[in-house]
């Protein structure tokens, strides 16, 4: 594969992936990866339906006078694609001792939705490659994953961002930016074997090779087989998220004892709603879970802030920084712009996209919401509940009292009243958050685009 495989590999992205026309923001750090991307859906955008080109960038300033650097030659880059350019600079006194890496991702995706949200890229792409795959399974077979973890890296996530060269090897990209004499940043962190990734990357994965040259190409295909497995036993687990988790706020759930059963499906549904919520755990942690089902009592320590406490119901799950108990709020929702509502300490986006005929849509993020665009006309807001207020939960026979169903939910009392709701613009509501949509927008067999609504927590 040389230079024209990477055209191909690109383009059969998008043709399975994307719908034209569409607005494309790159994310790039500089490295071979991302230029190379940047310049391959330069070159091919009029085959891939791109009709506007931007390029992101976040100057992480760990390195110091050397990120400045990395930022102005992604600035160079961005103008000579004739793409917009999008920068953050992160203040370095905010730069933790440890957890790095994590911190860095999570910087990078916030202003990542951001960006597209703000200025209206129909997706992000990033450069992950076959490589950056099998690197990212082995990092979590260190952990413990479970099945889901063992999909690796997704082609295309939920809120946008897609991975076009994610069945490309790095060595096709160096030799593609050699052969075209492109020039490209090295981050002297990714020597560094200190950091899980460089360690697998250095250490880890050239001896696998030794022993089968076709590794790499195996442990992706493995999560690709993976993600199959994960798209037949995701009703299962959905099913027991959806009967043992209640949602106490973005920071905040609670999972019934009831389902705190050491079997398949609980393991892979704890893991895989531990990773959704951005808990830091590995296997022992997921062990300790089940093991402290039974207790009555007792608060146990989760990295990342976090912590579980037992009681006569289940395991609360929560943060060191719950959201604020305030009421009577009302923040309108601009399709496009990310929404920060401090009242609740969170922030929502709108994406808006046309569903390809036969696709399945995922309901795996209960702070996501998929509605049908047409039966979803109108302005919209994120608001509290109003006294007395009612709506039609999907899959319900009828309308119920807003109250009532919070209450059969497991929200504690005094959360009810402030309970985040969208809804249109002074009228019915959309969907009751992180819990359920309201039946008359759901999607159907007709349904032709979707709009998405996702909350995630501030922070």
């Amino acid at each position: 594969m040389f230079q024209h495989g990477l055209h191909e590999i690109v383009e059969r992205f998008f043709r399975e992936h994307c719908t034209a026309p569409c607005s494309v923001c790159v994310a790039v750090s500089g490295g071979a990866d991302s230029v190379a991307l940047v310049r391959l859906v330069s070159e091919m955008k009029e085959t891939l339906g791109i009709t506007r080109l931007g390029v992101a960038h976040v100057n992480h300033r760990i390195r110091g006078a050397a990120s400045d650097e990395d930022a102005a030659f992604v600035k160079r880059l961005a103008r000579e694609a004739g793409a917009a350019f999008h920068l953050r600079r992160v203040d370095r006194r905010r730069v933790p001792s440890t957890g790095v890496e994590e911190w860095a991702r999570n910087i990078r995706y916030d202003f990542f939705a951001k960006v597209a949200g703000k200025f209206g890229y129909t997706c992000v792409a990033t450069a992950h490659t076959r490589n950056d795959q099998a690197e990212t399974v082995l990092a979590r077979l260190l952990r413990g994953s479970g099945v889901h973890g063992l999909c690796g890296i997704a082609p295309v996530r939920q809120d946008g961002v897609i991975r076009p060269l994610l069945e490309a090897d790095k060595g096709d990209i160096r030799e593609f930016l050699s052969a075209r004499r492109i020039a490209f940043r090295e981050d002297s962190t990714n020597a560094d074997t200190s950091y899980t990734r460089n360690w697998l990357r250095h250490k880890v994965i050239p001896l696998l090779e030794q022993r089968e040259p076709s590794a790499v190409r195996h442990i992706a295909a493995a999560a690709q087989n993976a993600r199959s497995i994960s798209r037949i036993v995701g009703p299962i687990i959905n099913k027991w998220i959806d009967d043992n988790v209640v949602l106490l706020g973005p920071r905040r759930f609670l999972v019934k004892r009831t389902g705190l059963i050491s079997d398949a499906a609980g393991t892979e549904a704890i893991v895989r709603l531990l990773a959704e919520k951005r808990v830091g755990f590995d296997q022992d942690h997921v062990v300790g879970i089940f093991q402290n089902a039974g207790r009555s009592g007792g608060v146990f320590l989760l990295p990342g802030g976090w912590r579980y406490t037992c009681k006569k119901e289940g395991l609360e799950f929560s943060s060191g920084r719950d959201e604020p108990a305030r009421r009577n709020f009302r923040c309108n929702i601009v399709p496009g712009k990310i929404l920060v509502c401090k009242a609740k300490n969170c922030s929502l986006s709108v994406r808006v996209f046309a569903r390809r005929k036969n696709e399945p849509i995922s309901f795996a993020d209960p702070m996501t919401a998929l509605l049908d665009a047409a039966t979803c006309r109108g302005p919209l807001e994120f608001r509290s509940i109003g006294r007395g207020e009612r709506f039609w939960p999907y899959g319900a026979k009828g309308p119920v009292n807003c109250a009532e169903f919070l209450k059969k939910q497991g929200i504690p009392a005094d959360q009810r009243s402030g309970w985040g709701v969208v809804a249109r613009k002074r009228g019915e509501i959309v969907w009751v958050v992180g819990l359920r949509i309201s039946h008359g927008f759901r999607i159907t067999s007709g349904t032709k685009t979707v709009i998405q609504i996702s909350c995630k927590p501030i922070g």
